[in-house]
This record gives C-alpha cells, sequence and structure tokens, in this order.
C-alpha cells in the first residue's frame, strides 16, 4: 500500500487526530542568553551581582533595568573590540587610586561611553560607571560644616585597553569627582534618584540638576560666550516666562525678547525675524531654529 492509499484509508478524524498527537520538536534556546536591549543573543556572563552591596539595603524600584544596563555594556564592548567585563567582587579592592582620583559616573552605559573609555585611558582603574544609587552612600564632611562626603562601594572600573571589572570596594572609596545622569533633566523624567546623592556633596560635580539648568540654557551660554571673546552665531531670541534677566554686552549680535504671554505676539515674532535675517551676512549659509 503506498502512501496515498494509506492516507486514504484512513477517516478525517483519524487524520487530524493523528497530526494533533504528532510530537512536535522546538528548539529550545534558554530566556537568560537573550536581551532585549541590544536585540541579539548574548554570550556574556550575566550571572554577576549587580544588587545593594548590603543585604539590608532593599532594592529601589529605579533599578529594574539595571541588567539591561549592563547588557548594553557588554554588547558595546563587544561591538567595539574590547573584552567582557570581569567580576572581581570575589576580591574586593583595598588599594587607594592609582591617579590620586575617583572619578564616577552614575548613569546607564549607553549616554556615557565614550567619557568611560577615554577616562579608563587616561586614569586607569580610577574612572567607575555606576548603575545604582545603592552603590553609593554619603556622609558628613569634614571638609566643612554641612557639606557631604560621598563614597562608592561598587563600580564597573575602566582600565586600560578598554578593559573592565565589576569591583567592590573595602573600604569604600572617597569620590574626588561626581558625574549624575540620574536627573529628571537629563532622563526626560524617568528617574530622579540621583538628585538627592549630589546634594552639598564637598567634591567638583558635573552635570548636575543645578548646573543643567545653566549649561541646557542656549541664551546664556551665548551671552557668556559673547562676554569671554568666543565665536558664536548671531542669535535671536524669545523667551517665555524666564526666571532671571539675559544681559548680552554691548555690540553682541544677540538680541532677547522676554514673553509673559504666547497669544498676541504674532505679529512680533514675524517683524523680528525678518528684521534679524535681513541682517544676516551674505555669507551665512545656515539658518537653524530651535524651541
Amino acid at each position: 500500500m503506498d502512501c496515498v492509499e494509506r492516507i486514504e484509508s484512513l477517516t478525517v478524524e483519524d487524520f487530524i487526530s493523528k497530526k494533533k498527537n504528532k510530537p512536535r520538536v522546538f528548539k529550545t534556546l534558554n530566556a537568560d542568553k537573550y536581551t532585549t536591549t541590544c536585540g541579539s543573543y548574548c554570550e556574556w556572563d550575566r550571572n554577576v551581582e549587580l544588587g545593594p552591596v548590603h543585604n539590608s539595603v532593599p532594592v529601589p524600584k529605579e533599578d529594574e533595568h539595571i541588567y539591561s544596563y549592563y547588557d548594553a555594556l557588554q554588547y558595546t564592548l563587544y561591538e567595539t573590540n574590547y573584552p567582557e567585563t570581569e567580576d572581581r567582587t570575589h576580591t574586593p579592592r583595598s588599594d587607594p587610586p592609582e591617579s590620586g582620583a575617583t572619578i564616577v559616573v552614575l548613569s546607564s552605559p549607553v549616554e556615557c561611553m565614550a567619557i568611560l573609555l577615554e577616562g579608563g585611558r587616561t586614569c586607569p582603574g580610577d574612572m567607575m560607571l555606576v548603575m545604582s544609587t545603592t552603590w553609593l552612600t554619603t556622609e558628613d564632611s569634614d571638609r566643612g560644616k554641612n557639606l557631604r562626603t560621598m563614597y562608592v562601594h561598587k563600580a564597573i572600573t575602566f582600565d586600560r585597553g578598554g578593559r573592565t571589572y565589576l569591583d567592590v570596594f573595602s573600604p569604600p572609596r572617597r569620590v574626588s569627582y561626581f558625574m549624575d545622569f540620574f536627573t529628571r533633566g537629563i532622563t526626560d523624567g524617568q528617574r530622579n534618584d540621583g538628585e538627592e546623592l549630589e546634594k552639598d556633596l564637598d567634591c567638583p560635580t558635573s552635570s548636575s540638576l543645578n548646573l543643567v539648568r545653566r549649561t541646557d540654557d542656549k541664551v546664556l551660554t551665548r551671552i557668556q560666550m559673547a562676554e569671554a571673546g568666543v565665536g558664536y552665531p548671531d542669535t535671536l531670541a524669545f523667551c517665555y516666562r524666564v526666571p532671571y534677566e539675559y544681559e548680552a554686552p554691548e555690540g553682541a549680535a544677540i538680541k532677547v525678547h522676554k514673553l509673559n504671554q504666547k497669544v498676541g505676539v504674532e505679529n512680533l515674532v514675524v517683524d523680528e525675524v525678518v528684521c534679524f535675517l535681513a541682517r544676516l551676512s551674505d555669507e551665512c549659509e545656515r539658518v537653524s531654529c530651535f524651541p
């Protein structure tokens, strides 16, 4: 009996039953080997402890994506031909910083890989990525009243040649320079758990909440450039309810209109833009508009 005859000898019900009961073979994939952050299967070791240094400290809600941060770091290292991060947490580091400084970046790795890699080259072993606020603590400072000293207990350390290490420090290292990317301004409101840490620190900080308000202000920075004699583009600005005065130096190609309302200013805006464009040099190649 050939195949056709065998099939024809079966009732429809028997044929469907055989199809349903036929064992199906699937390729087994381990869920822990897939990272949605990078959209690929990972070969790096994800069996690393990224939680708080002290067991008594609860894992904050903001750390729900910390393993995605770690995956993104490993994927970036892989793509740039650098080795996988080595876990050295079983041997706490007690040696002092080689450069005399401890530079801490509180962030996910995506925003600051160039800074971290360059820091590892110029300050090997002293450039540190911190992906959770629980890896840091602050204490009363010995440098002044009402000041706080920051200490790092755990970090991903960047070294020469793009090498990275997951380290814990005992005793914790005193932070010399702090960069905070976990603020509302930098994360578009997604997290702000770094803001409390940066208050009253006795070390220099970059990208702090108060600093971002000024460094992200294009009008203010252009006025400061004009005052310092640094080149800047001709500027026409319409500012709505700004909290401080803009005082451009005399003769500067910067004109600022402070607006207290958004209605009824259309004619003013059109007239000023037309005059501004008419004054531009014939050598001007591009005009940019920013909200």
